[in-house]
């Protein structure tokens, strides 16, 4: 459409990096586990084998699996219109020179921390199906907040509210991998042209 335009909002921080983020990645990979392909099927048996059949082609790039190592990266850029691999630089405080240079003890110490991060390894895939004997809408979501999850989509779908939440192996505080929400469904399905089939996204 040519009155179409894109939305953006970047911050305004002096060394913010903006980049896309697709929900597919395109011509390049960034990380392992980032999705390249989609399947839509009646049901997830066939999703699933549908998925099977994609063959992707890699070809290998450095790996930058540490701060120190993307950093030092200077022809190879995770992204291409960046000027370096450094996604925003903040300054606590600017004085810290000054104070150190008074100071008449000076420790220095590197410290390497776990990455914080919700990606690569958690699973981004959500599973939503109508249970007729429930008369419920039942999403299956690997997601630290399920009654969020079932608050957002009962209002966004019009629906009245009725919990059915399970919780599982949730590891070291992240998000829990068999968390379900369900969203009572005393209005009827939602009208959509999947009504009374499951949709299934496997994402390779």
């Amino acid at each position: 459409m040519p009155d179409a335009r894109d939305i953006v909002a970047d911050s305004t921080l002096p060394t913010y990096q903006a980049s896309a983020q697709p929900p597919l990645a395109s011509g390049k990979v960034r990380f392992v586990g980032e999705p390249v392909a989609m399947v839509f099927a009646p049901t997830r048996a066939e999703a699933e084998d549908y998925a099977e059949l994609i063959e992707v082609d890699y070809d290998d790039l450095p790996v930058y699996a540490d701060v120190d190592s993307a950093q030092a990266a200077q022809g190879d850029l995770l992204h291409e219109q960046w000027r370096d691999n450094v996604f925003v630089t903040l300054n606590a405080d600017k004085q810290f020179d000054e104070y150190a240079a008074q100071a008449e003890v000076v420790v220095r110490r590197k410290i390497d921390l776990a990455r914080q991060c919700m990606v690569p390894m958690e699973g981004k895939a959500v599973l939503a199906y109508w249970d007729h004997q429930a008369d419920q809408l039942v999403v299956v979501s690997a997601t630290q907040v399920p009654h969020m999850i079932r608050s957002v989509l009962a209002q966004c779908l019009d629906l009245e509210q009725g919990l059915r939440a399970a919780a599982g192996r949730v590891v070291r505080g992240l998000a829990g991998q068999d968390l379900q929400a369900a969203v009572s469904l005393r209005r009827g399905p939602p009208r959509t042209p999947a009504r009374g089939r499951p949709l299934a996204r496997a994402p390779r």
